[in-house]
């Protein structure tokens, strides 16, 4: 997925073109810290503290930040071959300077890369922000459902909803039988 067709899926969920949780996410502070590979550096794996002195989180990072839900980044980089996984698709779609060379401008989250294969790099997965764990159980996606879910709707008979709360519905509907 390229820049266009990512900035489309968030225009047509209405939403910003870019992740607004992104300075303070920890699943792209870990994905710099992967790719750039900071982790070869930093022995004590403080990547908080590695990122803010090279500028790439703000000083506040460790008091905002956006704990990572699910799992976690991952993976084996080396220079002719590697894979990785779980990674912000942000990082290699806009981060020129820390994306892996082959991924470069796609909002891949997982792949893998061959030098010697043909072809040399595979996108196993890409992802818009809206589908990741971390935004959508951010305050700030909170925020948006709420302004967002205005429609009413009919569910069974008689049994009304405001959004889409589902389960909400579900128990309603149990409890009237």
């Amino acid at each position: 997925m390229e820049k266009e067709e990512y900035y489309n899926i968030g225009q047509e969920l209405n939403l910003p073109k870019r992740c607004p949780i992104l300075q303070y996410c920890c699943r792209r502070a870990w994905t710099i810290y992967f790719f750039s590979r900071y982790i070869e550096i930093d022995r004590h794996n403080n990547y908080a503290l590695m990122l803010k002195n090279e500028g790439e989180v703000p000083e506040d990072f460790e008091i905002k930040s956006i704990e990572i839900q699910g799992e976690a980044p991952g993976g084996r980089l080396g220079n002719d071959y590697g894979w990785f996984h779980d990674v912000c698709p942000e990082v290699n779609l806009f981060d020129g300077m820390n994306a892996i060379g082959y991924f470069k401008g796609k909002a891949c989250s997982e792949g893998v890369y061959d030098k010697e294969n043909n072809p040399q790099a595979i996108i196993h997965e890409t992802r818009h922000y809206s589908e990741c764990l971390e935004y959508i159980s951010s305050d700030v996606n909170n925020n948006q459902k709420q302004e967002n879910q205005k429609d009413i709707f009919e569910f069974k008979p008689n049994i009304h909803g405001i959004g889409i709360n589902f389960n909400e519905l579900w128990r309603r509907f149990k409890n009237k039988k």
